[in-house]
């Protein structure tokens, strides 16, 4: 189900409908190898460029679509292939409530992202009883993060496809995403992690930026970021629902709408599409699911119920507004959850210019 996007952790709890501040609790060709690209620089294209298919008379998205989809997309010409396969999903499925050992936010995880001299009320770590504040916030992440961890296992499992991630430092003899195992507190911790970061002012913003653009700007960002190489989780939303999902691919289908091909946490064995019609402004996705394990009978939406969030905008981290020193920050999380390579995050991301 969809719950509020807030401005801030101290705000997690409040509510507010789609076209503001949102969060997702539940409910051609590919690019080829070579040197890096700016990552701010790629950054900046996705959320500032004006989207081509908003061109006086354009019908679709300018782009080069050719040749047929690989079968796991399904019919229509291909238009962006990232390489992301069965094998780069998780095995098993989102879930909501608590059903894995280890799979909420506890006072260590606090002490991570914003520090104990902030969150305990000894200052330190050592069997760090939480302030009442701190020990509230913790609440409300774990009601929120029962809806389920779509968000977080899109941008996990897109870190992993990446790169950005070693599967050899999540779980040593690991072949494939697929062969990770739930009932790793590991994994879970670092999942929820990335749950979280849908409260970063910096995702928010980029968020919004992108959303605003409207379903043309969707569209045109996930082609342009998939022929870098560069994954963004895509948010959609009912009046009451929300999901996140993560682009693999675009293929054209005859009548100029174009289907996305995303990884859909509650169905693992199989891609699904979004399909979007860049001249009505709509969109379509009939596996939507309110309820991890629960199907609908599909979801819908126009320009303003969908967006994009690039991975890059989620390094770094978010300002503890809730803390006594509101300058702490999760800026040292990312290091000590998940080992990154040396030239960071946003680096790590991007494979060479395809175009």
């Amino acid at each position: 189900m969809i719950m509020s996007r807030s401005k801030t952790w101290v705000q997690l709890g409040s509510a507010v409908m789609v076209g503001s501040i949102l969060l997702v609790a539940c409910g051609g060709g590919a690019a080829s190898g070579g040197g890096k690209v700016d990552a701010q620089a790629a950054l900046d294209d996705l959320i500032v460029k004006t989207p081509s298919a908003a061109k006086a008379g354009s019908k679709t998205s300018d782009v080069s679509c050719s040749g047929p989809a690989p079968s796991e997309f399904g019919s229509g010409e291909l238009c962006v292939d990232s390489g992301y396969r069965q094998d780069s999903k998780f095995s098993f499925a989102n879930w909501g409530s608590y059903q894995y050992t280890g799979d909420t936010f506890n006072a260590d995880e606090f002490v991570t992202l914003f520090g104990a001299a902030n969150v305990c009320i000894s200052g330190v770590a050592a069997n760090c009883v939480l302030t009442t504040e701190s020990q509230a916030q913790l609440d409300k992440l774990n009601k929120q993060v029962a809806g389920g961890r779509c968000e977080g296992m899109v941008v996990m499992s897109a870190l992993l496809a990446a790169g950005a991630v070693k599967l050899e430092d999540l779980q040593p003899g690991a072949k494939s995403v697929s062969d990770l195992d739930p009932n790793d507190p590991k994994l879970l911790k670092q999942i929820n992690y990335w749950w979280a970061t849908q409260f970063s002012p910096k995702v928010v913003a980029d968020t919004t930026i992108i959303r605003e653009k409207g379903i043309k700007g969707v569209l045109d960002g996930t082609l342009r970021g998939l022929r870098k190489g560069v994954f963004a989780t895509m948010g959609i939303y009912t009046k009451s629902s929300g999901h996140a999902l993560l682009p693999v691919g675009v293929t054209r289908s005859a009548d100029g709408t174009f289907n996305i091909i995303v990884y859909d946490s509650n169905f693992p064995d199989e891609l699904s599409r979004v399909v979007v019609d860049p001249v009505k402004e709509t969109w379509i996705y009939l596996e939507g699911a309110v309820t991890p394990g629960q199907a609908t009978g599909g979801w819908s939406g126009t320009s303003g119920t969908i967006e994009l969030t690039p991975l890059i905008s989620r390094e770094g981290g978010s300002a503890c507004e809730f803390c006594d020193d509101k300058t702490a920050s999760q800026l040292e999380v990312n290091a000590q959850l998940i080992p990154l390579p040396a030239d960071g995050l946003l680096n790590s991301l991007f494979k060479p210019d395809a175009e």
